[in-house]
């Protein structure tokens, strides 16, 4: 399973007629997470007209805030920003200050909906895959052929612990975890047994083109 999102806030700003919109993007994943985020976005611009916001998360809950804008003029437009992105996990903010010229139900739509779209032009994007992660515990001498083994099934070393033997804790993809468990059991005769820990999404190494 995988779904795209952010891998870190990022900022931009969209002037119209005076009124300044100021946006925020960020990876979220639960609605308190969300709310937490614009609670803090509302105490910094405390002083603003307007803090709308959209969201969409994962788990398939959306909402939105006109937050005093006429209604259908700045939430919804920005979360038709977000659907349209692919984003999921994802919230934006956009703070206005308003200039003093009143810019109207399509100019609230443009406004809204260009901050939200360079908010998200300015993200780093970001695949994120769901894997499952075991703890393996080996004999310093076998520490190297396990780190071999999990490159070649496309794993990674999320931690390890040296004391008396290494304790690593090694992530895989869902459809290469079965091969993994083979190969620990051929390369230790059946000595090293994973103690699978459940599951966890990690992010997919960024291409070289970027987004």
């Amino acid at each position: 399973m995988e779904y795209r999102t952010i891998a870190a806030r990022a900022q931009a700003e969209f002037v119209e007629k005076r009124s300044r919109f100021l946006g925020l993007a960020a990876p979220v994943s639960t609605a308190e997470a969300a709310a937490e985020m614009v609670a803090q976005v509302r105490a910094q611009h405390h002083d603003a007209r307007h803090n709308v916001y959209a969201y969409r998360l994962r788990a398939g809950e959306k909402r939105y805030s006109d937050d005093g804008e006429p209604q259908g003029t700045a939430g919804q437009p920005i979360l038709e920003v977000l659907e349209k992105s692919g984003y999921t996990d994802i919230l934006v903010v956009v703070t206005r200050y308003f200039g003093g010229i009143l810019l109207g139900a399509g100019g609230l739509v443009r406004a809204y909906s260009n901050t939200a779209a360079l908010a998200l032009g300015a993200a780093q994007s970001v695949v994120m895959q769901e894997h499952r992660l075991f703890t393996v515990p080996t004999p310093y001498a076998e520490y190297a052929s396990l780190k071999r083994l999990l490159l070649r099934c496309g794993g990674q070393e999320k931690e390890s612990r040296f004391a008396e033997r290494v304790e690593v804790d090694a992530l895989l993809p869902l459809e290469r975890a079965d091969a993994f468990l083979r190969g620990v059991t051929e390369l230790s005769a059946g000595r090293i047994i994973p103690q699978e820990r459940g599951t966890c999404f990690v992010a997919l190494p960024q291409q070289e083109d970027g987004k």
